[in-house]
């Protein structure tokens, strides 16, 4: 027992840096496939999608640039589709986009099939991902 009780107390950290580790590469796989999904919504239906981080809700959501008719402006309007929707962030993952050193909240992609050039920075504890 005493041989277990030490083996358990000397590994148990390393399963958890193991766990927020893998945990944390699950989130950037999961910022990375919506930017790719706000790519791929851009180019097909050739209309602006926008990749947008809400830090006080802790959400990932995309929008779409659309011109109103009636006024002639643009509106964002929230995309709500079984890709889109997302659950809010544990408060203890940390999302840090970036454009040029400058913190932002969106990411711009175009019809044309280029977007803003940013760094998503993923971090908990002692797991960091970047996502360009």
């Amino acid at each position: 027992m005493v041989i277990l009780s030490i083996l358990l107390a000397t590994t148990s950290p390393q399963f958890r840096h193991t766990q927020d580790r893998l945990q944390t590469e699950q989130f950037a796989f999961q910022v990375a496939q919506l930017l790719r999904y706000a790519h791929e919504r851009a180019v097909t239906e050739l209309q602006e999608v926008v990749w947008v981080w809400d830090d006080e809700e802790r959400r990932l959501q995309l929008e779409v640039v659309r011109l109103d008719q009636t006024t002639g402006q643009l509106i964002s309007e929230p995309l709500e589709d079984r890709f889109t929707i997302q659950e809010p962030l544990p408060d203890d993952l940390e999302i840090l986009p970036t454009r040029n050193g400058v913190p932002v909240e969106r990411i711009r992609f175009f019809p044309d099939g280029t977007s803003e050039a940013t760094s998503i920075q993923i971090q908990r504890d002692h797991a960091e991902y970047v996502v360009n």
